[in-house]
């Protein structure tokens, strides 16, 4: 109801919407099922929420949105199942929404922009500590912080900027990474058969 209430508002106040950006995240292990209600199914409702204001089906003006996935949603993480597994939900949420078929209706371009390591509270060393769980496996907590001590976290204006530029360059379903810093590149899926492993 609050997301409702945001888009509804925002729609009012500035007679229409142009860009949305579905910046949600959570990847506390400890509570699968809120990591799944915030990176899916939080995502989920606000994209579907962007394409109803948005759309030039609904009278709309068109517009963009971008979704905040993650590297882990392209490479899964041992230590994070459930927010791996939730960010390759909105890597394939925007690929199949940027059909064609969508655009042509609503006008709409989806986007996602998956950030690698960044300076976040979500990184820091007593969210890793309090998020990861041991249930499944010892040791893992122990294993999350020597790996976050040894990694380097980009600044969050390395993100924001990788937004301004596929905000204005990215096709319609494409996924980018932004990482290290730098400028962001745009991947590219195999096709399964490509994928299958030869004897």
């Amino acid at each position: 109801m609050f997301l409702l209430d945001a888009f509804s508002t925002s729609f009012d106040h500035w007679k229409g919407l142009d860009i949305v950006f579905n910046n949600v995240g959570s990847v506390k292990e400890t509570e699968q099922m809120s990591i799944i209600n915030t990176n899916v199914v939080g995502i989920l409702h606000g994209t579907l929420l962007g394409l109803k204001y948005m759309s030039k089906a609904n009278g709309g003006n068109g517009g963009v949105i971008i979704n905040t996935s993650g590297i882990y949603g392209i490479d899964p993480v041992f230590l994070s199942p459930a927010n791996s597994a939730t960010r390759n939900f909105v890597n394939t949420l925007g690929r199949t929404l940027g059909h064609p078929l969508y655009y042509s209706y609503n006008c709409v371009r989806i986007i996602t922009l998956c950030p690698g390591h960044t300076d976040t509270e979500l990184l820091s060393r007593a969210q890793i500590v309090n998020a990861i769980s041991d249930a499944l496996a010892p040791g893992l907590k122990d294993i999350a912080v020597q790996i976050l001590e040894s990694i380097l976290l980009q600044p969050v204006k390395s993100v924001a900027l990788a937004a301004m530029v596929i905000l204005k360059n990215g096709p319609n379903g494409s996924v980018w990474v932004v990482e290290d810093g730098q400028m962001p590149y745009e991947i590219t899926f195999p096709n399964r058969k490509e994928m299958a492993k030869r004897s």
